[in-house]
């Protein structure tokens, strides 16, 4: 994401430390779940929900893959790096954490959670234009304004009738989003190569 371009509240959402946080999260959910089917101890699942924390710096000095370390030097893995990073604050819980899991389990989940608030996001700012434009529309019920064809001046017609023209594609392109925010909020743990062998 370009910073100059991002809005704060979605440059906050695709940060590393937000990530990171949603990361963690998913990684202590899946050792809840796994209490329940006996696969993890409860006592192990409520230590790692208490202690469990992540420095992105931390987990970016691990990782090893920035200006100033030798090519091969640290982890070179993003995830690994999380991991390890989470994992240095621990004691006997951790072997529990990522217990089954593949790093893509957490990953592509915590893709999808970003994308859900993103669209979230987006959402709340196309409801926030067409409340604007349903105004604006209001206001100028009797502003009259030329109507055009093919580019060229055509009958007259009302400024408000042109921004509800706006509206009714905005509210089109609205119900995509919620569409779309419905398909992508879905996450997978299936286990290594997706076979469910080692969390079910």
């Amino acid at each position: 994401m370009i910073d100059r371009y991002a809005y704060p509240e979605m440059r906050r959402l695709w940060s590393v430390a937000y990530k990171h946080g949603v990361w963690l999260e998913i990684e202590l959910q899946v050792a809840e779940a796994l209490v329940e089917l006996g696969d993890v101890p409860l006592e192990a699942a409520r230590a790692l929900r208490a202690r469990a924390r992540i420095a992105p710096e931390r987990a970016e000095e691990l990782e090893g893959d920035r200006p100033g370390y030798a090519s091969g030097e640290g982890l070179q893995h993003d995830f690994a790096a999380f991991l390890a990073a989470v994992g240095e604050g621990l004691g006997d819980e951790r072997r529990y954490l990522h217990f089954g899991l593949t790093s893509y389990d957490v990953e592509d989940t915590a893709l999808a959670i970003l994308l859900r608030d993103s669209l979230d996001l987006i959402a709340e700012a196309v409801a926030h234009l067409e409340a604007v434009i349903r105004e604006r529309a209001r206001e100028h019920l009797d502003t009259v304004m030329i109507g055009r064809t093919h580019g060229m001046h055509a009958e007259p017609t009302t400024f408000a009738h042109k921004m509800c023209v706006w509206l009714d594609a905005l509210a089109n392109a609205h119900q995509r989003l919620v569409w779309t925010r419905e398909v992508v909020a879905v996450g997978k743990i299936s286990g290594a190569v997706g076979t469910y062998a080692s969390v079910a």
